[in-house]
Formats: structure tokens, C-alpha cells, sequence
């Protein structure tokens, strides 16, 4: 999965490996759109909604998940470090 810059204020997500993809587009000065590719809304929320939503389904997911991946495997390192890393970005626990 990544995020692309496309034009100011609009960003593009694509899910890697399926077809699922949506737009994130920055109504104002703190409220975003998620779009869906036919340009549908999604969901409007605050960048701060976004951060927190994001960082609750980080944490399930790790809950849940996260004693499957092993140290040793190369993604165990990516994860981990994108997790510390979107933690001291937004001041996270």
C-alpha cells in the first residue's frame, strides 16, 4: 500500500496487491475528505480524527497480529520502526 501526492491537497492511497483505493483531499484548513476512485465521500473528518482512527487500528492490529510476524523477518523491521516513527510524529502512547 502507498500514498501519492497527486496535486496540492489531494493525496491518493492504492492498497497494493487488490483494487482498493480511495482520496484523501483537504476540504480546509483542518477537515479532510476521503473519496472513493468515483469520487463518492467516504468519510469528512478532522486531521486529528484521522491520526487517531488510524493509530487505534495500528494498535488492534499489532494486538492481534503482531506476535505472528518474527523478529527475524524483514518486515518485522519495517513495521516496527513506521509504528515508532508515526508515534513521534503525532506525540503518540
Amino acid at each position: 500500500m502507498y500514498l501519492t501526492y497527486l496535486e496540492s491537497a489531494v493525496y491518493n492511497f492504492v492498497g497494493v496487491g487488490c483494487s482498493f483505493q480511495f482520496f484523501i483531499v483537504k476540504k480546509s484548513s483542518n477537515n479532510l475528505i476521503l473519496t472513493s476512485i468515483k469520487n463518492k465521500v467516504i468519510d469528512e473528518l478532522t486531521e486529528l480524527e484521522i491520526v487517531e482512527k488510524k493509530w487505534r487500528e495500528v494498535k488492534s492490529f499489532m494486538l492481534n497480529y503482531g506476535n505472528s510476524i518474527e523478529e527475524k523477518e524483514i518486515v518485522y523491521n519495517d513495521l516496527t520502526y513506521s509504528i515508532e516513527e508515526f508515534k513521534k510524529q503525532f506525540n503518540l502512547q
